[in-house]
């Protein structure tokens, strides 16, 4: 039916980046892929924030079998439009993210206008 069809393609062809309004990585433990963050970048209308720490050793060891670097270890680069926050200072280990959201969300000022 032509009018289903041209509803679906109206659903796919709005402007991506109303689909989504902040997203922020904490401690993420998803390879660093730039394809993968661009198309991140390209639906998130508002923040793409990448909270890593350089102790996460939980993290770290995860991703030497697969052979790649976590998000969550390293600041995201060569992605246009990704803030990077280094919350070593806020988080003791992997397991205790849980404890530190509230201080790291204070601390990359989110909700603030």
């Amino acid at each position: 039916n032509k009018d289903n069809e041209q509803r679906r393609r109206f659903e796919y062809d709005r402007e991506p980046a109303s689909l989504v309004g902040d997203v922020i990585f904490i401690g993420l433990p998803r390879a660093i892929d730039k394809k993968v963050l661009t198309s991140c970048r390209r639906v998130t209308g508002g923040r793409l924030v990448n909270c890593y720490t350089t102790n996460d050793w939980l993290l770290s060891l995860m991703f030497v079998a697969r052979g790649g670097t976590a998000c969550g270890t390293k600041p995201i680069k060569d992605v246009p439009g990704v803030e990077n926050y280094d919350v070593t200072h806020l988080v003791e280990s992997h397991t205790k993210y849980g404890d530190a959201i509230p201080n790291i969300l204070q601390y990359i000022r989110f909700s603030e206008p």
